[in-house]
């Protein structure tokens, strides 16, 4: 610890456990230091994880100096005399200059590097690239309209960490259900199972009603009477905080109930007289692990007061405002770029609104006018939230003016919000209806129901904000376009093996440190790690690929030919390449070289039938060897979209409206069947598959629905797409269909492209495009 060369390894270290918390990640990443420590050492650090990031970069703590005393704040938190002053006092203090220098590292000009800016964000290497893309597209978009925008709403998707987390403990439930059953000694899981079902497994589990029925130990929450375990779809999930105040839909918030008219109120948690009968009930849930404390004291909390109006317009404001920290670094860097003049009372002049929302307004908007969202068939739907985003900030923000300064990043209320309003009732009431502007008609939990106006209107100026049936059509009609530009990020390949098909970087296995007077080559887990003394990754796969034209010497009599073909090169050799390109080629043995163009991994090539391909890789040891991926993006209409929303559903036992519609429209299968072999026969070139696609359906009338919606569109909880596996772009991925088994179309011959396609530059934004005809090129 106190060699100072080790800094970089320890801080490493110690970046990982921050940002992974899967436990295989963490040790494979730590793998990598097998040489420097004991194996029980690495097992016991894979075991660690540090949660968020605190605001002690290295440069902050110990790089800036107070101009006066020249000291750190490092130095200060060692020795501050009687001041003894913290962090936080340290740089907030006027007399020191830490304050300012802070204050100016933080703003972004036109011509910083903004992605060194980016670099210096808290945050996983994944994320850091979608912001740094996120500001390049909004860059781009400026300068395609010729202005800067009025304003721009961040939708930020969730990291993949996080999802994949998600999925994990999901499939976990089978067993904690096991071990805390045992713990409260019911048989309950072996001795009740569902008619429906022959067995319980994770996948039974993931239906709601049913997990909720065993972690209740088949028992109503409210009543501690008995639940009929063939009768689950007759009852109420209740939502603890209601879903008024809370948009949380996490088994944390949910109890199976057979009313949810036994809590009490409505509007609040269950009752004192409820709490006072079955807190026994729920404390053994709670010792048995069935339950979470957090469940637990929200059960409780009318022991404790209740839902006061403050908590609950409090709730509510928290749902409206995206609180993520990765958002708001992007919500700042977006507000220095664009808004960094200031008055004369030296106050920022907002003049473009930076807005971020949280994604479950849209999703409540999605939900109330059935747009619906089918991750499987393409990746529009990025693009629909982004869009959705906009729409539904925009209108919120019309027709109410003074919640700006809770949607726009900088503005701070100038006012006490939740007292300004008449009551405290009447805050609460606004927030929890504000999305019911979009709505024609509003039912309340007594069955009254409510008309509002086809147009609604700012009620101070009068401007039309949304027309209900106009507004939500151009929404539609947006959702229904069959283009939407997709743009794959072109990159350099840093590590990897080259075994046929290249690897990515936790795929890889790290080699040991090569023998003495080794010639093995190696590539340092990290710059900085010589792999002669920590190892590194043999086998290296291509960095990128070059196209040459040129001449080579052919054959025994060395004839000179044209050639026009790709050329892999390494990471090891990038180096140096870039040193002298033609002097790099030239010793690979071409000559006359007239052209060369660099090719990321992932660019894009345009065949003649308007087929797309993306250059994955090119094999180091046979440069006519590679794998290209699939280009293109399936569109397809709304009316198969529901479809197979309600077919990717259809597994949920206890909600019998996916089966009913998908039942009423199986006929829609055949149709959407050959619109997709079509799609295979233009764009994907799988004709093999499509004949044995062809034969399996012949019998499609004879299989289950259930089979017919899994061999379409994957199960809930599967991350298999499916028919869809042979449309989507990327990598190929075998499947099954109807009980055959398709294997994985892939291609392995790059130099195809070399014939009749088109090099496709994109900006971006997919807005701006070189076009290159290699065809052309290979001409005399």
């Amino acid at each position: 610890m106190d060699d100072s060369s080790n800094e970089a390894i320890i801080e490493e270290i110690i970046h990982t456990l921050t940002i992974f918390e899967d436990r295989e990640m963490i040790k494979q990443r730590l793998s990598k230091f097998e040489n420097i420590f004991d194996k029980s050492v690495l097992k016991k650090l894979s075991r660690r994880h540090y949660t968020g990031w605190g605001k002690l970069s290295a440069k902050l703590i110990n790089g800036i100096r107070d101009e006066k005393s020249g000291n750190t704040i490092l130095d200060y938190l060692i020795d501050d005399g009687v001041s003894n002053r913290n962090f936080m006092q340290l740089i907030h203090d006027d007399a020191l200059s830490f304050k300012k220098k802070i204050k100016k590292a933080q703003i972004i000009g036109d011509k910083d590097n903004i992605k060194q800016v980016v670099q210096a964000l808290p945050g996983s290497p994944a994320i850091k690239k979608g912001i740094l893309q996120s500001i390049k597209i909004v860059d781009e978009l400026v300068k395609v309209m010729g202005r800067r925008p009025e304003s721009i709403v961040v939708e930020m998707a969730r990291e993949n960490q996080y999802t994949n987390q998600g999925k994990s403990n999901s499939q976990q439930r089978l067993k904690r259900l096991e071990e805390s059953l045992k713990e409260l000694s019911s048989k309950i899981l072996k001795e009740n199972i569902p008619a429906k079902l022959s067995k319980i497994d994770n996948n039974a589990l993931q239906n709601d009603r049913l997990y909720l029925y065993y972690l209740q130990n088949g028992k109503d929450m409210y009543t501690g009477e008995e639940l009929d375990i063939d009768r689950l779809s007759n009852y109420d999930i209740d939502h603890i905080i209601p879903q008024a105040f809370l948009k949380d839909n996490s088994i944390d918030n949910k109890v199976l109930v057979s009313s949810a008219s036994n809590r009490g109120k409505s509007d609040d948690v269950p009752s004192l007289e409820v709490v006072k009968k079955r807190k026994t009930l729920w404390y053994q849930l709670l010792k048995s692990k069935l339950i979470s404390q957090r469940k637990f004291d929200n059960l409780t909390k009318a022991e404790r007061g209740g839902l006061s109006p403050e908590a609950k317009a409090g709730f509510i404001q928290r749902q409206l405002v995206e609180t993520r920290q990765i958002t708001k670094h992007v919500a700042r860097l977006l507000d220095e770029r664009f808004n960094n003049k200031k008055d004369e009372d030296n106050k920022t002049l907002r003049t473009v609104k930076i807005i971020t929302l949280k994604s479950s307004l849209v999703s409540q908007f999605r939900k109330d006018f059935e747009l619906y969202k089918v991750r499987e068939i393409n990746d529009f739907h990025h693009a629909h939230d982004a869009y959705l985003n906009a729409v539904v900030a925009s209108a919120l923000l019309k027709k109410y003016p003074k919640l700006e300064p809770e949607f726009v990043y900088g503005d701070y209320p100038k006012y006490n919000s939740f007292r300004e309003r008449k009551s405290a009732t009447e805050k609460v009431y606004f927030y929890s209806n504000i999305m019911n502007i979009f709505k024609k008609f509003i039912s309340l939990a007594d069955g009254t129901v409510i008309e509002r106006p086809l147009i609604e209107v700012n009620e101070e100026t009068g401007e039309s904000v949304w027309n209900k049936v106009a507004d939500l059509n151009t929404v539609r009609k947006v959702l229904s376009y069959s283009q939407v530009n997709i743009v794959k990020k072109v990159e350099e390949q840093n590590h990897g093996l080259d075994r046929g098909k290249p690897k990515g970087l936790f795929n890889a296995n790290l080699s040991s440190k090569p023998k003495p007077n080794s010639k093995e080559n190696l590539v340092g887990a990290k710059e900085y790690l010589d792999p002669k003394k920590y190892g590194g990754y043999a086998g290296i796969s291509n960095s990128f690929a070059v196209l040459v034209k040129g001449t080579i010497e052919k054959g025994a009599k060395k004839k000179i030919t044209n050639i026009l073909e790709f050329q892999g090169i390494s990471i090891l050799d990038r180096i140096t390449y870039r040193k002298d390109k033609f002097n790099f080629l030239l010793e690979k043995g071409y000559k006359d070289i007239d052209l060369i163009i660099e090719l990321p991994k992932y660019s894009l090539f345009e065949l003649s039938d308007g087929s797309r391909r993306m250059l994955a890789s090119i094999l180091s040891t046979n440069n006519k060897r590679g794998e290209i991926h699939k280009g293109n993006q399936i569109f397809i209409s709304q009316k198969y979209v529901k479809l197979l929303y309600h077919a990717k559903r259809i597994s949920n036992t206890f909600n019998d409206n996916h089966r009913k519609y998908v039942e009423n429209h199986k006929k829609e299968f055949e149709e959407l069947f050959y619109y997709i072999l079509e799609f295979n026969e233009n764009y994907v070139g799988a004709k093999k598959n499509g004949e044995l696609l062809k034969s399996a359906f012949q019998s499609w009338q004879n299989h289950s629905i259930d089979e017919l919606c899994s061999s379409f569109i994957g199960t809930t909880g599967s991350e298999r797409k499916g028919l869809f596996e042979l449309t989507s772009r990327g990598g190929a991925a075998d499947f099954d269909f109807l009980g055959v088994k398709i294997p994985r179309y892939r291609d392995y011959t790059p130099s195809s492209l070399l014939k009749d396609a088109t090099l496709i530059h994109q900006s971006v934004t997919g807005l701006y495009e070189t076009r290159i005809d290699l065809g052309k090129l290979g001409e005399d």
